[in-house]
């Protein structure tokens, strides 16, 4: 094995090979290697990306949520039947709408949430000095209709009755008490949260509210705890209530993720199966180009088999060198990704992550050394397939024939 492999790097590296090989195995070689590369990077920042929009949709959403749309009167029961898992650490009624908020300048549609300011922290901000007749705004929504803190604006619920037809009921003005940044652009662009009492009557609720939002010591154990809180809670005959957990509120958002990073992948790797056509190509060429050397091995003892290895690990060499170059350049990348940044938006004026769409100032990423392994193992196997067919094919030659037309 040693031998073959001596012969093998002797003519991969060989300066007497045609220059046109050469050529092809360089191309062969950086081909590999930037398919290998760019899907690390690719996949890591990806990672990244996913968990970063994870941690805040997790952030901004209520881990479970009981919703119904009936009053729910009785929440202080539901609460209290709630708080006796050790998994739930809180428990927190709300009310929620769709609902109009406008000013001189215009008007928008919001989603509306009441909540009870003794309950501290909700959507990652604070509560505690949210009084009665005052608004929280996104960000989004301040900037469309040119409002400040200390403005004042008109929050409209519309109402369906029985016959189909929309009503809307007299409205009621708040002062704008603050305007925030949630850190998700629906959010921002959609969100108002004002006092539980002032929700309550805007939709005639009363002392009642519509959900119940419940937080979790672990956001991980959503789904056998909303099976745990069903089983709780079917023993209330009077109302209807549907319980979704934030994976599920944003289910659509996570599989886009998810389609948009494999179609990524798919399209990357196939610039690793393109090289290898190139390796199919620099091995076969090499084949010809070494037809008397094959004749002299097979005549001084070297059997078919033999010559078969031969090829095979000059071509899997050949990619071994793309595969590590790759890797070690993603890795250099992904270090250095600020830097590559700052460099395409100089250059092209390009910005990976817009601001005012995600609100991260830099890519994130996450490099997990399993994707590494997978993408490695990947271009390797893909590759010995290709170094099969020019491989058997130098096995097969004839020295006897191959010497002959050299003599002749």
């Amino acid at each position: 094995m040693t031998k073959k492999l001596f012969i093998a790097c002797r003519q991969l590296f060989s300066k007497q090979q045609s220059q046109f090989i050469s050529i092809v195995t360089f191309i062969s070689t950086l081909a590999i290697a930037l398919g290998v590369s760019s899907l690390i990077v690719v996949l890591s920042v990806m990672n990244g990306f996913q968990a970063e929009i994870e941690e805040r949709v997790i952030r901004l959403s209520s881990h479970i949520t009981i919703q119904s749309d009936q009053p729910i009167r009785r929440w202080q029961s539901i609460a209290n039947e709630l708080e006796q898992f050790p998994e739930i650490k809180h428990t927190i009624p709300f009310v929620e709408a769709k609902g109009i908020i406008s000013n001189g300048q215009g008007s928008t549609g919001a989603l509306i949430t009441g909540i009870n300011p003794a309950d501290e922290f909700f959507f990652g901000i604070k509560l505690k000095d949210l009084e009665n007749g005052e608004l929280i705004l996104g960000r989004g929504i301040a900037l469309q209709l040119n409002l400040k803190a200390g403005d004042r604006a008109q929050l409209t619920v519309p109402s369906i009755n029985l016959q189909g037809k929309i009503s809307f009921p007299d409205s009621q003005y708040f002062r704008i008490k603050e305007v925030v940044e949630f850190g998700l652009q629906r959010y921002d662009s959609s969100q108002v949260v004002m006092h539980q009492v002032d929700a309550s009557s805007l939709l005639g609720l009363g002392n009642a509210v519509n959900g119940v939002s419940v937080e979790l010591g672990n956001v991980y154990q959503v789904k056998s705890m909303v099976k745990e809180i069903e089983s709780s809670l079917k023993n209330i005959k009077d109302l209807e209530i549907t319980i979704t957990d934030w994976s599920k509120q944003n289910q659509a958002l996570f599989d886009a993720i998810v389609i948009e990073k494999t179609i990524m992948s798919v399209l990357l790797f196939m610039i690793v199966l393109i090289a290898t056509f190139n390796v199919i190509v620099m091995l076969s060429m090499s084949v010809d180009d070494k037809k008397k050397d094959i004749a002299v091995l097979k005549s001084i003892g070297f059997t078919s088999k033999d010559v078969a290895q031969i090829f095979f690990i000059q071509g899997l060499l050949s990619v071994l060198l793309g595969v590590l170059f790759g890797v070690f350049f993603g890795i250099a990348v992904l270090m250095n990704l600020g830097s590559f940044e700052w460099i395409i938006w100089y250059l092209f004026g390009f910005e990976f992550m817009p601001a005012g769409l995600y609100y991260i100032t830099s890519m994130p990423f996450i490099l997990r050394y399993t994707d590494v392994v997978l993408i490695c193992l990947g271009a390797l196997t893909v590759s010995v397939i290709a170094c099969l067919y020019p491989s058997i094919k130098a096995s097969r030659e004839n020295p006897a024939e191959i010497l002959r037309m050299h003599k002749g």
